[in-house]
C-alpha cells in the first residue's frame, strides 16, 4: 500500500503516476476523484504506443 501525505488546504491533491510503456514516464497528474474521465498529455500516450491521431473515438470536453 502507498500512503500519500497532502495538505488539506491546498486547492488539490497532486500526484505522481508512473506509465509503463516503451519507457516509464512519471507525470505530475491532480487527483480529481469526481471525475467521469482521466486525460493523459498527447505525448505521453505515444510512448507508452498508443496513437491517439488515429483513433475514431473523440470527446470534447470543457473545462472550468
Amino acid at each position: 500500500m502507498v500512503i500519500y501525505n497532502f495538505d488539506p488546504e491546498a486547492s488539490g491533491i497532486v500526484l505522481f503516476a508512473n506509465f509503463d510503456g516503451e519507457e516509464i514516464k512519471t507525470i505530475k497528474m491532480l487527483l480529481d476523484t469526481g471525475a467521469t474521465f482521466t486525460t493523459i498529455p498527447w505525448h505521453v500516450a505515444e510512448s507508452l504506443g498508443y496513437k491517439p491521431s488515429d483513433s475514431d473515438n473523440w470527446a470534447t470536453i470543457t473545462t472550468a
